[in-house]
């Protein structure tokens, strides 16, 4: 006997399950046979879906369905009469086309349009329906690989059908085609209906060449050095993991413990500290081609021949006593790690103190204060840098103690006088900004600040009382020296 029926499902159908899912989708649907005209036994069941619904029965052998053929299988089933039959039907995929695609991009690379193979690299091939849907899960084609080139296969598994492994060999052009495997049953032949079984692929294969390195120069004073890594294989995209062991380490700056290439070598730097000795480097890169290096070190011990200081306020510089003032110790040698510059003074300024210096730094930075004094003072700053020590001396301006004076006796209101502030001390040697202020009933007629120059001792200024009385005056340099005088006006 034979007979046709069909059901219409959408993805809201209350008999499917699982749609929208990860796992496959499972509809059921009840179907009225006369199966009584040929009693029980054995029956060949033929089941296609298509992405349109059907109107009318129709044959799934036939053109005369509605809609693209999306999927079909024929299973053979014992039917017994006088009862309801269940069958199970896991529907197979009908592809349509077919691709090879990378599954990761390990080992690949796309230069000028051509795809490049290094070492192994993973694929998958992916089958889509005449819907364009992609045929996952049960009923998936499953898939043989094969090769032309410098190349070896490792070919899918059952629990991933579609997914293969090439690996170069001796590299060179290289051709792969996958063949399905199809689960629908005999009424869906390969080439034929629409029905493709199988997809290509064609890349570039290198063969494994290993690294070269290479030492750029010898190690200079302060422990640098460059390596250059080359690999005639390698790709843009080419990914170096260096490793290094002994007296070296990896510069600031490198990322660790990989470095992405930008063409077929990479330079990066190593340190080595100030020691004899060798250090081991180690390269390998993403095609798993590697390559060692053994680096001498042997860095010259630095030493000073001379030492200077420096402020920003004046030069020579010249420091104020009783403030905490900060200078610069310039050496004429480059610190590395293990340079411990010892600083001390000697005179009237007052530090002591060990510095260990940044990499590649030739100058310290120290805090110094000298006691109060009235005339200016020698300050000396000795450094020692491995044995060898260096000193440079300095003058301490000392504090300015100004005397306000005037050549009149008696003073009165309304009427201006004049006064001379004279620095004890002798006439400062940097220059100064110097205010004035008065309290009570008079007032300064000399704009302030007024600005003593180098060498000059002394300044004057004007005063003039509104009405009897007592007036302070106070001025303030910009060093800290100062002098109050007190007048009485009537």
């Amino acid at each position: 006997m034979s007979g046709v029926d069909y059901a219409n499902f959408t993805s809201s159908y209350s008999a499917c399950t699982g749609a929208g899912a990860a796992a496959p989708v499972t509809c059921s649907a009840s179907l009225d046979i006369d199966f009584t005209a040929h009693g029980g036994g054995n029956y060949t069941i033929d089941v296609a879906t298509y992405d349109a619904p059907q109107t009318a029965n129709c044959s799934p052998a036939a053109s005369t369905c509605t809609g693209q053929r999306l999927g079909r299988t024929t299973v053979v089933t014992t039917i017994v009469l006088g009862q309801a039959n269940t069958v199970a039907v896991t529907l197979a995929g009908v592809p349509a086309s077919s691709t090879i695609a990378p599954l990761d991009g390990a080992g690949l690379s796309m230069v000028n349009g051509t795809l490049q193979l290094y070492g192994t690299a993973r694929f998958a091939v992916l089958s889509f329906d005449a819907a364009n849907a992609l045929i996952v899960g049960p009923g998936s084609p499953a898939y043989t690989i094969a090769a032309t080139g410098g190349v070896t296969i490792t070919q899918p598994t059952a629990a991933a059908p579609n997914v293969f492994s090439v690996t170069e060999t001796t590299g060179g052009s290289v051709g792969i085609t996958a063949t399905a495997a199809l689960s629908a049953g005999p009424n869906v032949v390969c080439g034929s209906g629409g029905v493709v079984c199988g997809a290509s692929l064609n890349l570039q294969a290198f063969a494994a060449s290993g690294i070269t390195l290479s030492q750029v120069g010898p190690i200079s004073t302060n422990g640098w050095i460059t390596i250059t890594a080359s690999d005639p294989a390698a790709t843009p995209q080419s990914t170096y993991t260096l490793t290094v062991s002994g007296g070296c380490s990896l510069a600031p700056g490198l990322p660790v413990p990989a470095q992405t290439a930008t063409g077929a070598s990479v330079s990066f730097s190593l340190y080595a500290p100030q020691s004899a000795g060798s250090c081991a480097l180690s390269v390998t890169d993403s095609m798993e081609n590697s390559g060692t290096e053994n680096v001498a070190i042997v860095v010259p011990t630095a030493a000073l021949a001379s030492v200077a200081v420096s402020a920003s306020d004046a030069s020579p510089p010249y420091f104020h006593p009783n403030e905490p003032y900060t200078l610069s110790v310039n050496l004429d040698s480059t610190a590395n790690a293990e340079d411990t510059i010892a600083v001390s003074s000697t005179g009237f300024c007052h530090v002591s103190s060990f510095l260990v210096l940044p990499v590649g730094s030739s100058t310290a930075t120290v805090a110094l204060t000298a006691p109060f004094t009235n005339t200016d003072q020698s300050c000396g700053i000795s450094a020692t840098l491995n044995g060898v020590t260096k000193q440079v001396t300095f003058t301490l301006a000392a504090d300015k103690v100004w005397n306000l004076l005037s050549s009149y006796t008696t003073f009165q209101s309304l009427v201006t006088y004049s006064f001379v502030a004279l620095a004890l001390g002798g006439a400062p040697s940097y220059p100064l900004q110097v205010n004035i202020t008065t309290t009570g009933v008079c007032s300064s007629t000399t704009p302030s600040p007024v600005t003593v120059r180098p060498g000059t001792g002394s300044f004057n200024f004007f005063l003039e009382a509104s009405q009897p009385g007592l007036c302070s005056v106070t001025v303030q340099d910009s060093w800290g020296g100062s002098g109050t005088t007190q007048v009485q006006f009537s």
